[in-house]
């Protein structure tokens, strides 16, 4: 856990009780050792007391003390109680001096665990007045305090990052420079900023500058010199920062610009900072500083916001659990997500391999079998008809067969070749029809066949003495054939026939359809 820092409390902090002849007086008495805390004290000139209640290890009632001396004794006079048990206080000064020990109590004089009253009686009049200016605690860990209160913080902090060139005194307890540039950063909780340094002998005496800035605004100067007096004039006050934003976590950036006396650290005090050394970077931001001032200083309160950030307090239990639940939220929401996606790209894969698998099926499936009518005419006047058909067709359409079967044979009283004509009942794959003749039906070519060498035809039956009529036109064409140079059929459309020889001149012939 980490150690609490020194906690000072104002003069005018409720948890003081004056009882008696008591008034605030703003003077700062420059003249004499240390700086009057707060700038005011309060002032008795009369019989008078406080009381003042804490948690703590450690404590000492702070003031201004300006001895008389008379024959019989120094005034003014006081008297220390702890726990209404009466202890004596610290020797005298023999000069004034501000922040004086008029009290002191620590250790096991005090209690550990349970709250600890101190009380102070007072004796003074108009020419031997007494001052208090604050309260100076040693807290518990788990020290809570009523605000306005000013966290002591030192060199050793672990939220104060020093720069190059800063000399060490004391074990560390102190650092000054006095190269130019050198700075100190300090990231802290707190309303308001005061910088405390002790002066130094034998260092330059004379008048030096500096610049402060928070949160990166524009720096501001500040003037101070060295140790000017034959006795130790304590502490001085550097600079004295304006009011900032409550709950906030603010950035300190001191740079010493030279060129006498060097700038100390001694002390960094914050007004309603935190009570326990621990860098405030660190702490998690998730909730805002709530508005009381009491659990802003607890251990483990929730932290605030990072410099520049807007505060608000949470209007309710509901709208803090909210905040802290919104990371879980956040995780769940980016699982579901993710599960989303996943299965989305697993749907689309399956329907992209189903189309595909459909698309291939399609493709490879063979076309529908098709019918082919061989006509064929006897050379002697009679017609002869056979029908073959074609069942399995090869990929284009038409079938091959052997060479022994490449031949037609017509009627059964003769066995040579008949000029024929053919007429397929579908269209295979592929093939353009061009034109029909009139009824739909595509008119039947006579050609005459002679060269069996690469032709292909189907395995004819003989006819069995049915014939068909053939019209007019078709018996004037074959009539016509017989008398004509033989012409070679070439079929197009990968119909698969590619018949050549040097007498037979080559004709290109559209496919002839038939709708099945």
């Amino acid at each position: 856990m980490s150690n609490p820092r020194i906690i000072y409390f104002d003069n005018d902090h409720p948890a003081l009780d004056y009882r008696g002849e008591w008034e605030l007086q703003e003077n700062l008495f420059i003249e004499d050792r240390n700086p009057v805390f707060g700038g005011r004290q309060m002032r008795t000139t009369g019989t008078a007391s406080l009381t003042f209640d804490f948690t703590g290890t450690e404590f000492r009632m702070l003031g201004r003390f300006a001895p008389v001396n008379t024959t019989e004794s120094i005034r003014p006079t006081w008297r220390c109680f702890m726990n209404d048990e009466e202890f004596d206080g610290d020797r005298t000064p023999p000069r004034p001096e501000n922040g004086y020990t008029f009290c002191y109590r620590g250790g096991d004089d005090l209690s550990r665990t349970g709250t600890n009253r101190f009380r102070m009686e007072i004796e003074a009049d108009e020419s031997a007045p007494l001052w208090i200016d604050a309260v100076y605690v040693r807290p518990n860990p788990t020290s809570s305090f009523e605000s306005p209160i000013w966290a002591r913080l030192t060199p050793k902090d672990p939220s104060v990052r020093l720069g190059p060139n800063w000399e060490s005194i004391d074990g560390g307890d102190v650092r000054y420079t006095a190269d130019e540039g050198s700075f100190v950063e300090i990231d802290f909780i707190g309303t308001r900023v005061a910088w405390w340094g002790s002066n130094l002998v034998d260092q330059p005496q004379g008048t030096s500058e500096g610049s402060y800035s928070i949160n990166g605004e524009t720096a501001r100067p500040f003037a101070f010199t060295g140790r000017r007096t034959d006795f130790d004039p304590g502490f001085q006050e550097y600079f004295r920062t304006e009011e900032l934003p409550a709950g906030q976590v603010h950035n300190l950036r001191v740079t010493y610009d030279g060129f006498e006396a060097p700038l100390v650290f001694n002390h960094v005090f914050l007004e309603n900072g935190e009570i326990l050394e621990r860098d405030p970077r660190t702490l998690p931001t998730s909730t805002p500083q709530p508005s009381g001032a009491n659990t802003s200083l607890l251990p483990g309160s929730p932290s605030p916001s990072p410099p520049g950030a807007e505060s608000s307090p949470p209007s309710s239990n509901a709208q803090a659990g909210g905040a802290q639940s919104a990371p879980i939220g956040a995780i769940v929401g980016g699982v579901v997500g993710g599960i989303a996606v996943v299965l989305l790209l697993i749907v689309l894969l399956i329907f992209l391999k189903k189309r595909r698998r459909r698309a291939t099926s399609v493709l490879l499936d063979p076309p529908a079998p098709m019918s082919y009518v061989a006509q064929q005419f006897p050379s002697q006047g009679t017609f002869g008809a056979v029908s073959s058909h074609m069942s399995n067709p090869s990929p284009g359409g038409v079938q091959a067969y052997p060479a022994s079967q490449r031949h037609l044979t017509g009627d059964t009283n003769s066995g040579s070749s008949y000029p024929y004509s053919y007429s397929p009942n579908g269209v295979p794959p592929g093939v353009h029809v061009k034109s029909r003749a009139a009824g739909g039906h595509i008119p039947a070519l006579s050609q005459t066949l002679t060269s069996p060498g690469d032709m292909y035809s189907t395995s004819s039956q003989p006819s069995s003495g049915n014939t068909q009529n053939v019209s007019s036109k078709a018996q004037l064409s074959a009539s016509a054939s017989a008398s004509q140079p033989q012409t070679q059929p070439n079929y197009h459309q990968d119909s698969g026939i590619r018949l050549r020889d040097d007498q037979t001149v080559i004709s290109d012939v559209p496919p002839s359809y038939t709708p099945a």
